[in-house]
C-alpha cells in the first residue's frame, strides 16, 4: 500500500468512527489506509486524549508549511553558506548546526554540499575552503562491504587435493620457509 496524506474529509471520518468506538485497525480499514497513518494521526494532532479535525487539519498545515520554509535554497541561504565557508572555514556540518540552533531557516547537510560540488564544477572556490578533500566524503550508496575481506584470498575450489584428504595439519614454519611457501 502507497503512503498518501490524509485529505480533511478523512480527518471528520475519523473523528465519526472514534466517536463510533472503532479500533485504529478497523478506521483504517474504513478509509483504506494503513492502521499506522491512522495511529500516527492521532499522536500527532489530537487534543489532551481527544481528536478534534479543526484542531488536526490547523496543526498539519503549520507542520507542511514550516517544512517547506526549510526545504527551499534560497539566495539568503546561499550567502550564508559562502560567509561562513569563505571567512570562518565551517563545515557544512557546523553550517546547518548552528543555523538550527539559532532557528535560522537552512537546507540539509547534503544539500549544502550539493551546491559547493556544483559550484566547483562551475569552476568556484568553495571547495577549497572545507576542511578535508572530496574523497573522504562518499556517498553510502551501493557500496561493497569491504570488512572481513581476506586480501589475495585463494578460493577453496583452488586448494591443493592434499587439503582435502587432511592428512597434515599445514606447513611448519621451518620448512615453508624453506619452500618459499612463508
Amino acid at each position: 500500500m502507497n503512503y498518501t496524506q490524509l485529505i480533511d474529509s478523512q480527518r471528520y471520518q475519523i473523528e465519526s468512527y472514534l466517536k463510533a468506538n472503532y479500533t485504529i485497525t478497523q478506521i483504517a480499514i474504513e478509509l483504506g489506509v494503513h492502521k499506522s497513518t491512522i495511529s500516527r494521526e492521532l499522536k500527532r494532532n489530537s487534543k489532551k486524549r481527544s481528536y478534534n479535525p479543526h484542531y488536526a487539519i490547523t496543526i498539519s498545515n503549520e507542520r507542511r508549511k514550516e517544512a517547506y520554509k526549510n526545504s527551499v535554497f534560497n539566495i539568503n541561504m546561499q550567502r550564508y553558506i559562502d560567509d561562513k565557508l569563505m571567512n570562518h572555514q565551517w563545515s557544512p556540518e557546523q553550517i546547518n548546526g548552528r543555523c538550527h540552533r539559532d532557528k535560522i531557516a537552512m537546507v540539509s547537510i547534503e544539500r549544502i554540499y550539493q551546491y559547493i560540488y556544483q559550484d566547483q564544477a562551475e569552476g568556484g572556490i568553495l571547495c577549497l575552503h572545507l576542511r578535508t578533500s572530496r574523497r573522504w566524503r562518499r556517498k553510502r550508496l551501493n557500496r561493497k562491504h569491504q570488512r572481513g575481506q581476506i586480501p589475495n584470498r585463494t578460493m577453496i575450489n583452488q586448494r591443493p587435493e592434499e587439503v582435502d584428504t587432511k592428512e597434515r595439519f599445514g606447513v611448519p614454519i621451518a620448512i615453508g620457509r624453506q619452500k618459499g611457501i612463508l
